[in-house]
């Protein structure tokens, strides 16, 4: 399906993708296709606070132009102060 799309609608429009991936173990599926963690996000909660497991993870990642690194993925880790999860094969 990514494939389809991005072939199709995404690429000849040298368009981005972003998703959001609410298990670590995701992340390395979804950059077999491009796509880079950026930053994360909890659907409940603040990092400032103890969290816990069931607050719901989510892992923001963007795929750049025709599935090259996006521009500004470093400035964006660097301003979110984001760790790469270290199952990520595409720091």
């Amino acid at each position: 399906m990514f494939e389809y799309m991005f072939d199709r609608f995404i690429d000849p429009a040298n368009g981005i993708g972003y998703l959001e991936s609410s298990n670590l173990v995701n992340i390395p599926i979804y950059e077999k296709f491009g796509f880079r963690a950026v930053r994360d996000v909890y659907l409940y909660g603040d990092l400032d606070d103890d969290v816990e497991p069931d607050q719901c993870r989510m892992d923001i990642m963007v795929r750049g132009v025709h599935g090259e690194k996006w521009k500004y993925l470093d400035d964006a880790r660097q301003k979110f102060n984001y760790a790469v999860p270290e199952n990520s094969k595409l720091h």
